[in-house]
């Protein structure tokens, strides 16, 4: 959070900087330099305490990646022999490999990455709304349009396709360690066709399912990136500080705050919504598909 909040003291001397040079008289050198070394010292305070964010983060995901593998090792050596007589040894493989470390994103990244999207957005609206109520409204109309995205990208359509693209990533994997486990029997009794194609009819599956997933997807993420890319928001900002400025209600200099914060404003939501979203939804899928039946009570075997 401390990163964050830094993160806004280059901008806000920039912002500064210009008002102050473009107001008529003198030019206070003392205030000049004030904003200035205020501006480095944020954008230094920034480096350091995000760096330190990132580090933490990457050392509780190691953490937390080892503490499941063990459940996990210690959950399987419980099961009845049985359990993995109805397993792929690719599915299981996928779960203590793949999946755990799906669960990267969401601890080492996610949780910066979802304060930058709330709390800088939050303390910029809070500044941008004490110079114009008006202009803060239309630089807000981008971030409004990409949030009315979201719910396109979670409907049961949508969710189908990702359990379809999971279960066809599972299917690659069983159908790879089945050919290598087999590779004996095919060189000694022939029969390679057969082995290559159950793989060859997985991989084909498979890109049946990715296309229908990104087609899908596509469209929904190509309107995002639209309304919330750097020349869209330039432009909406322009429009209406232009109208402003030539009705008389917005000093010219009022401006530059919108300019530079507004693109401040929707980079977060961007971030947010083209990655903590999906890690989100990952961990979840994860943390269902990933968890093995406890063992059944038998002779000599711990519940």
């Amino acid at each position: 959070m401390i990163g964050a909040v830094a993160g806004l003291a280059p901008l806000l001397a920039v912002i500064e900087l210009g008002r102050s040079l473009l107001v008529p008289g003198p030019i206070d050198h003392d205030h000049v330099w004030f904003v200035v070394i205020a501006g480095a010292v944020g954008l230094l305070v920034r480096l350091l305490f995000t760096a330190a964010s990132s580090a933490i983060g990457h050392l509780l995901d190691s953490r937390v990646q080892l503490a499941l593998r063990r459940h996990l090792a210690a959950r399987l050596g419980r099961v009845p022999i049985g359990w993995f007589s109805r397993r792929r040894t690719g599915e299981l493989a996928k779960v203590v490999g793949e999946d755990v470390s799906a669960v990267h994103p969401f601890i080492a990244h996610a949780p910066g990455e979802l304060i930058s999207a709330f709390v800088v957005p939050l303390l910029s609206l809070v500044y941008l709304i004490t110079i114009d109520r008006r202009l803060t409204l239309i630089t807000l109309i981008p971030v409004v349009l990409a949030l009315a995205h979201v719910p396109l990208m979670m409907t049961p359509a949508r969710l189908r396709e990702e359990k379809q693209f999971d279960a066809a990533m599972g299917q690659i994997a069983n159908s790879v360690v089945e050919f290598v486990q087999g590779i004996s029997v095919v060189k000694a009794f022939g029969g390679s066709g057969r082995a290559h194609r159950r793989f060859r009819t997985a991989t084909d599956d498979f890109v049946g399912i990715y296309y229908r997933f990104v087609r899908g997807l596509s469209v929904i993420a190509a309107g995002m990136q639209l309304v919330l890319s750097p020349p869209f928001v330039l432009l909406v900002v322009l429009i209406g500080g232009t109208a402003l400025i030539t009705n008389g209600g917005l000093p010219p200099a009022d401006l530059l705050p919108f300019l530079l914060l507004g693109l401040g404003l929707t980079a977060p939501v961007a971030a947010l919504i083209a990655h903590s979203f999906d890690d989100l939804r990952k961990k979840d899928a994860t943390t269902t598909c990933s968890a093995a039946p406890a063992a059944t009570p038998t002779s000599g075997m711990p519940p």
